[in-house]
């Protein structure tokens, strides 16, 4: 009884045990709340979702050589022949950089320093809403504290040198005219100038000039047209000291002339196709008499894309002068020239620019110009316009990161060109310290190199040289006081957050003949010119310069210059 008693006792136990086995109880998953928001979002807190590791692969980090570059060739691919659109670019019209209002900029510099050096500069601009601009430039400079050492009875080399111009403009109606007035006042010793046996030894020459131009012009803009019109009339008065009473019975000469110039430009078409068509004309009259002097230039050509990179202009021009008896000096002369004008200009995807022109001119035959290219002319020049039918350049420039690369050859052709010649032996009772002028006809073929780089840290430099040969044809010599070569040289660096600038500015010119024959000559000189500024306030600028560094060879026969000068000035911004 008890046997059979444990038998069953353990069936029971075995029977639970193997249902188990064949029907296993799952976990209960359903959820225990339900949660009902406002946005008819219905969640389920206890069943909240875990992300899924290990699926996803690393993000890629391409691997790119250092020296790989992308192709940047053109699209090789010939476009449809379809008919010319007649729609045309516009002419954009120009933004004034105040159309957010009124708005007044200028600033003035004033310094002295060695020699009694003294210098004042005044820039003023402003603009309104309307377009309106006008700016006042002025500038003065002096000196008289300077006596060369071998300077004739120990002159002074004292000048006094002032100008002021003044600029105008506004739109009228359809057109925007403009106006300019421009003034200069000049005052210098010729102390370089060695007396004769018929002058004085104490006679010292100076030689004042006053010079002075109004400028009026009219443009308008149309949908695919442009024309603009021009007029400028300019006098000049030069006064020499001339003591020789073989030469002149008046100790004191003067030479006048007076000018205008006209010219007129049309372009019609897009902006990168279209026609035009120029022309100036210059008449300058001598000590009161009519125009005895004339120069004169017109021209038209057309500009076309060539591809897609390359820019062409193209036409003809034709250039002309006249001078009668008075202005040469000898008798009535006249020069015409034809000669092509264009520019062709390509870009290309690596940074490198090609380009060939030819850019025909004419020279000013007035005085203010004269003087200005050689302040130690001769008191009574002979003037005619310089034509320049051959101004011909082939330029490359490059771009290779912070290097910029440029190269160019030229080549320039003048019937008349202008150029000084050293005075004969008693010329108006001067043995030297003159320069006569005189026109042939010159050809130069020269070679420009340059190269500039940025090094970082607001340091900036710039080198270039230049190779020439100027002949005069004619007599088959060097042009006189044309350099062979020339180099230059710019360095600058700010600092203190570009509150401070230095910068270094120097150019060497090779040696220099200065008559026909080749007997005298002029060594080679350098102006190197070294100067620094720094902010000490918001509106001032201390400006420190040293001037002339190199020493005090000519730059003309016996002219000297003072080596080194020291000058220190203060600028304000308005």
């Amino acid at each position: 009884m008890t046997r059979f008693l444990l038998f069953v006792a353990l069936a029971a136990g075995l029977v639970p045990s193997v249902r188990a086995q064949d029907d296993p109880v799952l976990p209960d998953l359903a959820p225990r709340e339900i949660e009902i928001t406002g946005e008819l979002a219905i969640r389920f807190p206890s069943l909240r979702r875990q992300p899924l590791l290990g699926f996803n692969p690393p993000p890629r980090i391409p691997d790119v050589p250092q020296g790989r570059r992308p192709y940047a060739e053109e699209y090789l691919q010939r476009r449809a022949d379809l008919p010319a659109t007649p729609l045309r670019s516009p002419i954009s019209p120009a933004v004034s950089p105040y159309a957010s209002g009124p708005r007044f900029d200028g600033s003035v510099e004033a310094g002295v320093g060695r020699y009694a050096q003294r210098y004042v500069e005044l820039d003023l601009a402003s603009g309104s809403r309307s377009r309106s601009l006008w700016r006042i430039q002025a500038d003065y400079e002096g000196r008289s504290g300077f006596v060369p050492q071998d300077a004739v009875d120990g002159r002074s080399s004292a000048y006094d040198l002032g100008r002021i111009g003044a600029r105008f403009e506004t739109p009228v109606a359809s057109w925007r005219i403009g106006a300019a007035v421009d003034g200069a006042l000049q005052r210098y010793a010729l102390y370089a100038a060695e007396p004769g046996p018929t002058v004085a030894p104490n006679a010292a020459p100076d030689r004042d000039g006053r010079f002075g131009s109004a400028t009026a012009w009219s443009e308008r803009h149309g949908t695919d047209w442009r024309l603009r019109l021009g007029a400028t009339l300019s006098a000049s008065r030069v006064n020499t000291d001339v003591f020789d009473e073989t030469v002149r019975l008046d100790p004191r000469t003067e030479r006048t002339d007076a000018s205008g110039r006209f010219d007129l430009r049309l372009e019609t078409g897009a902006v990168d196709r279209g026609l035009s068509l120029s022309g100036q004309y210059e008449g300058v009259g001598l000590d009161g008499s009519g125009p005895v002097a004339s120069g004169w230039q017109t021209g038209a050509g057309t500009r076309f894309p060539l591809g897609s990179t390359v820019r062409v202009t193209a036409g003809l021009a034709a250039l002309g002068m006249s001078a009668g008896r008075e202005a040469t000096g000898s008798g009535d002369r006249s020069l015409v020239w034809i000669a092509p004008d264009f520019r062709i200009e390509t870009t290309r995807p690596s940074g490198l620019r090609l380009s060939a022109e030819n850019r025909p001119s004419v020279v000013s035959a007035r005085l203010d110009a004269l003087y200005r290219a050689n302040p130690f002319a001769v008191d009574s020049p002979w003037i005619e316009a310089e034509l320049r039918p051959i101004d011909a350049a082939v330029r490359g420039e490059a771009s290779l990161g912070r290097l910029e690369l440029s190269a160019a050859g030229r080549w320039n052709h003048s019937p008349n060109r202008r150029y000084f010649l050293h005075t004969a032996e008693h010329f108006s009772g001067y043995v030297r310290g003159l320069s006569e002028v005189r026109h042939g006809r010159v050809r130069e073929l020269g070679v420009d190199l340059d190269a500039g780089a940025y090094l970082g840290a607001g340091i900036r430099i710039r080198m270039g040289a230049t190779v020439r040969s100027a002949r005069l044809t004619g007599f088959d010599i060097d042009v006189p006081h044309v350099a062979p070569w020339s180099i230059r040289a710019l360095a600058s660096a700010g600092f203190d957050g570009r509150r401070g600038l230095v910068q270094l500015v120097g150019r060497v010119e090779g040696p220099r003949t200065i008559d026909l024959e080749g007997s005298r000559s002029l060594d080679p000189y350098a102006d190197v010119d070294l100067s620094a500024s720094y902010r000490v306030a918001p509106a001032a600028t201390a400006v420190v310069r040293l001037q002339n560094l190199a020493g005090n060879r000519p730059e003309w026969y016996g002219y000297v210059r003072p080596s080194p000068v020291f000058t220190a000035g203060l600028r304000w911004q308005f």
